[in-house]
């Protein structure tokens, strides 16, 4: 009897941690319109809406892209970032598409090629803001995101 008990229990319990991965979670695609004070946002060629974040020095003397690995987003970057200001460095931080508020759509085609079209579209578009022309510093978390 106390067999039947323990493993009527246990037979419970197991259901009872089971139970709330079969639960659907309703999510929102809808992302706020300017969620930190250094936010923008732009469409890339392909129309997938990419946020990125834009924090600049009194005189630059470089420019930084950080770009986050997987599961993490610009937020990521928020005790480098100060760091790189003060030495003057423009910083960019990127939440790429599926990632932080940029664009989460289903169906986005993330191939290398297209996070480097994306990665350059950015570039392009902060390049077109600035006055001072120069390389670009690429700092990554994530060996395969930039390295390609």
């Amino acid at each position: 009897m106390l067999r039947k008990i323990t493993r009527f229990f246990l037979g419970l319990l197991l259901v009872l941690m089971i139970l709330p991965y079969f639960i659907p979670i309703s999510t929102s695609n809808e992302l706020p319109d300017l969620p930190y004070p250094n936010s923008r946002f732009f469409s890339s060629s392909d129309n997938v809406k990419i946020h990125y974040r834009v924090v600049a020095p009194e005189t630059i003397k470089g420019k930084v892209l950080l770009v986050h690995g997987l599961a993490a987003s610009t937020f990521s970057y928020r005790n480098n970032v100060d760091a790189l200001v003060d030495d003057g460095y423009l910083v960019v931080a990127i939440d790429l598409p599926a990632f932080g508020y940029s664009d989460r759509r289903r169906g986005l085609k993330h191939t290398q090629v297209n996070r480097a079209k994306w990665l350059w579209e950015l570039l392009d578009v902060v390049d077109e803001s600035l006055s001072e022309d120069g390389p670009w510093s690429v700092i990554r978390w994530g060996r395969r995101r930039s390295w390609r």
